[in-house]
């Protein structure tokens, strides 16, 4: 869908990354997996929003499907680190997230960790 000269990536973007996924369903294709990462910085993350990246992570583990495992780790394995650092030290009266946009880490750790329990 065309929004002036460019194209919406909020309508074209889910469905582009489902049409991604079922071509390549079970493939194991690194090359297409990696074009699916979230993104693992801050600024990176205040680009893409958190139901896509939830939509990133189904996809990316149902190409790579051999290595979707039932387990704790393996979920918590998915979340990068930055948003892990934030999420953990969330609590901390010492921790100063003023500049960091804690919601929308808030956010994309949630969607990740529900797109990876979707996965299972």
């Amino acid at each position: 869908m065309m929004d002036g000269t460019s194209a919406n990536v909020d309508v074209t973007a889910p469905g582009a990354i489902i049409a991604l996924t079922l071509l390549f369903l079970k493939t194991e294709s690194e090359v297409v997996a990696s074009r699916l990462s979230i993104p693992q910085t801050h600024f990176d993350l205040q680009y893409v929003r958190p139901d896509f990246i939830m939509l990133r992570v189904i996809a990316r583990n149902l190409i790579m499907w051999s290595r979707v495992q039932p387990s704790k780790d393996w979920v918590q394995s998915q979340v990068p680190e930055i948003v892990k650092t934030v999420t953990t030290n969330l609590g901390d009266e010492a921790s100063d997230f003023d500049e960091i946009d804690t919601e929308a880490l808030v956010q994309a750790y949630v969607n990740i960790v529900s797109g990876a329990c979707i996965s299972i």
